[in-house]
């Protein structure tokens, strides 16, 4: 009776490669998106993040803006007729797949002279992958496209 190839030890050993350098490539792709800040995930800790943010910029949206684009984030143009809005994925890589994480930041006016600003952040779970290194960018433009023009 014939035995398969993977019942030896060098068939095994053949797969554990396989698998650590697949595992490292992954390590490598999420390293080189490290080179960005991390964020919290967490609702409350992300939402403080932003008000710190918004505190260091004393609530000035063009400066506020600014931050966020050293930060990874895409924004929508600084204009009294649109609201600021800003987004940031990444990715959360896992065994199978990766989940798509997802920053926003939002302006809103509380009354004729208060803005303030806000923050979410979502983890899809798997529900939706993640999206290429190469593509980040183009898919940030694209979310923020349904407010206006994007910078």
């Amino acid at each position: 009776m014939k035995q398969s190839r993977f019942r030896t030890p060098s068939g095994l050993a053949l797969i554990l490669v396989a698998c650590l350098g697949s595992c490292s490539m992954a390590r490598a792709e999420d390293h080189h998106h490290d080179a960005l800040a991390p964020l919290p995930l967490h609702l409350d800790d992300y939402d403080a993040f932003v008000q710190k943010l918004a505190a260091e910029v004393d609530g000035n949206e063009a400066a506020m803006a600014a931050k966020l684009r050293t930060l990874g984030f895409s924004c929508t143009q600084v204009s009294k007729s649109v609201a600021l809005e800003c987004v940031r994925f990444g990715c959360k890589k896992g065994i199978i797949g990766g989940s798509l994480l997802q920053w926003t930041v939002s302006r809103s006016v509380m009354g004729i002279a208060e803005t303030a600003f806000h923050g979410a952040a979502i983890n899809y779970s798997w529900v939706v992958g993640c999206y290429p290194l190469n593509e980040i960018e183009e898919a940030q433009q694209r979310f923020l496209s349904r407010y206006g023009q994007s910078q």
